[in-house]
Formats: C-alpha cells, structure tokens, sequence
C-alpha cells in the first residue's frame, strides 16, 4: 500500500497552523506540525514572508504528495478574510513552486473527514486530533491543520484509486 503525506494548512496571518501527516494502509501519524506566529506590528509583507519561510523549511524537508489548504469561511470581518485569503494565495505559489498538487477544502469538509460536526467548536477539533493520532494537541490551528492534511490524504487516496 502507497504511504501519502499531506501538508495541512490552518490559514492566517496572526497564526498559521502548518501539520504533515503520513497515512499508511493502517493508520495516520503526525509527522511534523508547527504553530506560526506574526505579530500584528509587522507590516503584511514581513507577516506573509515569515508563513512562507515555515512553509518552505517544511517543504524541504519532507516529500510530500500535496498541501491541503481550508479555504476561507465567509466571514464577517472582511479584513480578516481578505489578510487569510493572502495567506491561502501564499500556499497556492509556494506550492506551485514544488510542483506539487492543491488541495482546497471547505471547513465542513475537513470536519467531516474527521467524523465531526460542521458545528464544532474550537475544542471539538483538538479532541478530534489528539485521538484520531494518538497524539497530544494543544492549538487549535495545529489541531485544523492536522484534520486538513488528513482530509488532503483521504481526496489524495480517492484520487489515485478512480
């Protein structure tokens, strides 16, 4: 059995989720996960070069199959959905750069993947994480992204087996 792995990606320019999961015939680890901070006192550039630096050093080090990236929810506050949707653009040429395969994912759909519900709090999906890879969670943008690479390895999986 083919062995995927999925960089996840929780978007935003505060706080970036990155996770790589490994899914195997039998089971899903977490292979690497980072928490990306940027103060708010850094001009976009500096924030959105920092996200990519992480994205990178990750890229590097790990061969992946593809990024999964949840798309921005509508929101209310446009500004934060305009800074994420730069953040989301970000990945999308840095993925581009790697040659490697995007993964656009709806918030229900990475929830679903992971059995819960599309009205979940922020809890719900760390809970989620932890059990589903045996493995303790504390972010909730770690935990998004780990439930997004996850959902990445499930769409990678049907893909390949159509």
């Amino acid at each position: 059995m083919k062995t995927y792995k999925v960089l996840g990606i929780d978007p935003g320019i505060a706080n970036t989720g990155l996770c790589i999961v490994k899914a195997s015939s039998t089971a899903y680890s977490v292979e690497a996960a980072e928490l990306v901070k940027t103060p708010s006192k850094d001009e976009t550039g500096k924030r959105l070069d920092t996200i990519h630096e992480a994205i990178t050093l990750l890229l590097d080090q790990y061969a992946l199959s593809a990024i999964a990236v949840e798309r921005v929810f509508h929101n209310k506050n446009i500004k934060s959905s305009i800074s994420t949707g730069k953040v989301i653009g970000l990945c999308e040429l840095t993925a581009y750069n790697y040659e490697l395969p995007v993964i656009e994912l709806t918030p229900q759909q990475v929830k679903c993947a992971s059995g819960l519900s599309t009205r979940a709090n922020k809890k719900n999906p760390i809970r989620a994480a932890s059990r589903i890879f045996r493995t303790e969670i504390e972010s909730h943008h770690i935990a998004d992204a780990a439930l997004c690479a996850l959902a990445g390895c499930l769409h990678t999986r049907s893909e390949i087996h159509r």
